[in-house]
């Protein structure tokens, strides 16, 4: 837990003492879920610093840097492309956050660039950057034909210069279990009107207002990815309310709206309290418990399908546990391509059907018995722990608890 209240600037107690061995570890931890160039100033807020043996090198810093300058390129090159064929468009998330919100951009990290297009002009928009860039070819199993309106997102394709993935959004989110229908389609259609911008090299990227910002990122972090994108989706809420003042009285009534105004307090409920005081929210005494946000957030990426499987079948009965679990041993050849990828590379060679088939047999019966409580996996609470932070969570979001 110290490694989250360093990033979300809640240290509060003295910070123990710790050893060498435990230092790395924590490197480690903050490598892992993608937040390193995030740790040393948060310990420099807080006082701290890390030893000798586990400083940051110099050669690593300028990769960073790097990086983030080669982001904002590929950045400006999707846009002019799309503002060439008229095509509307917002950036979300990371490269708009890195820009205006973090005090330096490579403090970061992004794996693609995500942007959003109105559903109509989401083919016309990726065979744009499909024939500038190119396709991916560890998405190849994927159809490259237009995607359906109702789809959240197009396959993703590479940037102009093959640098980064690009994704590009139909919708902000999938429909969820807390989600109105009703409210969710007048947000989509009011974001284009509250749209700014954000200044990028000279050039005005267009992206969303502040308010609608924060929606988006507790949208897709508390209830898309039930927190299993780590803790960048809390550094992400934290830079975005210190580096700008929100509407809250708009930003709180669109939540109620949206179906989520318990999912936006627990939230908020991550950031310093001050923090969100000030900025005119009353969280009501609504709050994720720590010991659950950290569990969830630093759970090994690797088998959150497995975390999330099993707490979807705790949840049913049993014609609908049966149901579930053949819809989940008989997929569809992309979605046992897309678990091959996850855990073997994108670069590894795709088997021929039999074999795929009998391997996704075997991760899902590692997925069943984590179901049950006897995972061999490395989730390092077990299995039965953070299925019982997941369900809390569930019941956390929708007032049940």
């Amino acid at each position: 837990m110290l490694l989250l209240d360093l990033l979300s600037e809640r240290l509060t107690d003295p910070c123990p003492k710790l050893s060498g061995t435990d230092w790395a570890r924590i490197v480690t931890l903050a490598k892992q879920q993608r937040v390193l160039p995030c740790l040393e100033p948060a310990l420099d807020k807080a006082g701290l610093a890390l030893p000798a043996a586990c400083a940051i090198a110099p050669a690593t810093r300028r990769g960073w840097q790097m990086r983030a300058l080669s982001l904002q390129a590929e950045t400006l090159r999707v846009h002019t492309l799309l503002q060439d064929a008229g095509i509307a468009h917002v950036f979300l998330k990371g490269i708009v956050l890195a820009a205006f919100a973090y005090p330096n951009p490579a403090m970061r990290p992004m794996r693609d660039l995500d942007l959003l297009v109105r559903p109509t002009d989401l083919p016309r928009a990726r065979k744009i950057l499909a024939l500038a860039g190119g396709e991916l070819q560890h998405m190849a199993h994927k159809s490259a034909q237009n995607a359906p309106e109702e789809a959240k997102h197009a396959t993703p394709v590479w940037s102009p210069g093959q640098v980064v993935s690009v994704e590009l959004h139909g919708h902000l989110t999938e429909p969820f279990a807390d989600l109105d229908p009703h409210g969710f389609a007048r947000f989509e259609r009011e974001i284009w009107d509250r749209a700014t911008t954000v200044s990028l090299g000279g050039h005005d990227l267009p992206c969303l207002a502040p308010e609608d910002m924060c929606l988006h990122l507790v949208m897709h972090g508390l209830y898309d990815h039930e927190l299993n994108n780590g803790p960048v989706f809390v550094t992400d809420l934290l830079h975005l309310l210190r580096a700008s003042p929100l509407d809250a009285v708009a930003l709180q009534k669109r939540a109620v709206d949206l179906g989520i105004a318990d999912g936006l307090a627990l939230s908020l409920s991550l950031l310093p309290h001050g923090l969100v005081a000030a900025q005119g929210f009353d969280l009501d005494g609504r709050a994720l418990p720590r010991d659950m946000a950290a569990a969830l957030l630093f759970q090994d990426g690797r088998f959150r399908t497995d975390l999330r499987l099993a707490a979807d079948l705790a949840e049913r009965g049993t014609m609908a546990r049966f149901s579930l679990l053949l819809r989940k041993v008989f997929a569809p050849r992309h979605t046992m391509l897309d678990r091959w990828h996850r855990e073997q590379g994108h670069e590894a060679p795709a088997p021929a059907a039999p074999r795929l088939w009998v391997w996704f047999l075997r991760t899902r019966r590692r997925q069943m018995r984590a179901a049950q409580g006897r995972s061999d996996s490395q989730l390092a609470l077990g299995p039965d722990k953070l299925r019982a932070h997941l369900l809390d969570l569930r019941a956390l979001r929708t007032g049940r608890k």
